[in-house]
Protein backbone atom coordinates (compact mmCIF):
# COMPACT_ATOMS: atom_id res chain seq x y z
CA UNK A 1 0.00 0.00 0.00
CA UNK A 2 2.91 2.36 0.63
CA UNK A 3 4.02 2.24 -3.02
CA UNK A 4 0.80 4.01 -4.06
CA UNK A 5 1.18 6.64 -1.35
CA UNK A 6 4.83 7.46 -2.12
CA UNK A 7 4.07 8.87 -5.56
CA UNK A 8 1.25 11.00 -4.16
CA UNK A 9 3.45 12.35 -1.39
CA UNK A 10 6.29 13.16 -3.79
CA UNK A 11 3.85 14.85 -6.17
CA UNK A 12 2.47 16.94 -3.29
CA UNK A 13 5.96 17.96 -2.20
CA UNK A 14 7.04 18.95 -5.73
CA UNK A 15 3.92 21.01 -6.40
CA UNK A 16 3.42 22.72 -3.02
CA UNK A 17 4.39 26.37 -2.86
CA UNK A 18 7.13 27.17 -0.38
CA UNK A 19 6.56 30.16 1.90
CA UNK A 20 9.91 31.92 1.61
CA UNK A 21 10.26 32.10 -2.15
CA UNK A 22 6.61 31.69 -3.28
CA UNK A 23 7.60 29.02 -5.79
CA UNK A 24 7.52 25.27 -6.17
CA UNK A 25 10.76 23.29 -6.42
CA UNK A 26 9.89 22.63 -10.08
CA UNK A 27 9.66 26.38 -10.77
CA UNK A 28 12.99 27.00 -9.07
CA UNK A 29 14.77 24.37 -11.16
CA UNK A 30 13.13 24.84 -14.56
CA UNK A 31 11.84 28.42 -14.35
CA UNK A 32 8.33 27.49 -15.45
CA UNK A 33 5.10 26.28 -13.92
CA UNK A 34 4.38 22.58 -13.94
CA UNK A 35 1.69 21.35 -16.34
CA UNK A 36 -0.19 18.44 -14.83
CA UNK A 37 -1.10 15.47 -17.02
CA UNK A 38 -4.87 15.05 -17.11
CA UNK A 39 -4.87 11.32 -17.53
CA UNK A 40 -2.41 8.52 -18.07
CA UNK A 41 -2.99 6.56 -21.25
CA UNK A 42 -0.97 3.46 -20.36
CA UNK A 43 -0.98 2.12 -16.82
CA UNK A 44 2.28 0.74 -15.51
CA UNK A 45 3.05 -2.95 -15.48
CA UNK A 46 3.04 -2.81 -11.68
CA UNK A 47 -0.64 -1.89 -11.77
CA UNK A 48 -1.32 -4.72 -14.22
CA UNK A 49 0.46 -7.26 -12.03
CA UNK A 50 -1.30 -6.15 -8.86
CA UNK A 51 -4.58 -6.33 -10.76
CA UNK A 52 -4.26 -10.11 -10.89
CA UNK A 53 -2.95 -10.52 -14.44
CA UNK A 54 -0.26 -13.02 -15.22
CA UNK A 55 2.65 -12.20 -17.53
CA UNK A 56 0.99 -13.41 -20.73
CA UNK A 57 -2.28 -11.55 -20.10
CA UNK A 58 -0.45 -8.35 -19.19
CA UNK A 59 1.64 -8.60 -22.36
CA UNK A 60 -1.42 -9.19 -24.54
CA UNK A 61 -3.24 -6.22 -23.02
CA UNK A 62 -0.20 -3.98 -23.45
CA UNK A 63 0.15 -4.97 -27.12
CA UNK A 64 -3.57 -4.37 -27.71
CA UNK A 65 -3.29 -0.91 -26.14
CA UNK A 66 -0.28 -0.06 -28.29
CA UNK A 67 -2.08 -1.21 -31.44
CA UNK A 68 -5.07 0.98 -30.53
CA UNK A 69 -2.75 3.96 -30.05
CA UNK A 70 -1.24 3.44 -33.51
CA UNK A 71 -4.66 3.50 -35.19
Amino acid sequence: DWDYKVSAVLWAYRTTYKRLNKATPFQLVFGAKLVFPVEFMLPSLHIAFTGGLDDAQALEERIDELIKLDE
